[in-house]
């Protein structure tokens, strides 16, 4: 759908947010930062530290080192945008991304972190449920943009 937006409203910035988010679903898809965050952890030789195992150290790795440059990408032509329209709609996502992040990461490195199975099956259903009604906030904005 944003592909769409990208299309009909000739703007470079939507075509940013487009590849961020054609990232974001090949990499859950094939589960790019799992698989190389394991092979950068044992590389590395990465140790458990503050309740996390290594692989979620190099998972986070793996993600900075994709989302640094995109999300750069989107800042540098943020930075030049000419229209209010294309701020507004990427303050906007910014801060659904912010969320998306809130439970993608956080909730999940928090997940991992605690002791607690009854408290570990909620933080999942926290961290699931979460990120599907960002997502769908995030698809509802679009589709109204």
């Amino acid at each position: 759908m944003l592909g769409f937006v990208a299309w009909v409203k000739r703007a470079l910035i939507y075509v940013i947010w487009t590849v961020l988010f054609a990232y974001l679903l090949i990499d859950d898809s094939q589960q790019i930062h799992e698989t190389h965050g394991l092979a950068i952890a044992d590389a590395l030789g990465f140790q458990p530290a503050f309740v996390l195992r290594p692989r979620d150290f190099g998972e986070l790795i793996v993600t900075a080192l994709a989302a640094g440059p995109l999300l750069g990408t989107i800042g540098l032509v943020y930075l030049f945008a000419s229209r209010s329209e294309e701020r507004v709609f990427t303050h906007t996502m910014i801060a659904l991304l912010i969320a998306l992040a809130f439970f993608g990461v956080g909730v999940d490195m928090l997940d991992i972190m605690v002791p607690w199975p009854w408290l570990t099956a909620t933080l999942g259903i926290v961290e699931d449920g979460g990120e599907m009604v960002v997502a769908t906030v995030m698809i509802a904005y679009v589709t109204g943009s």
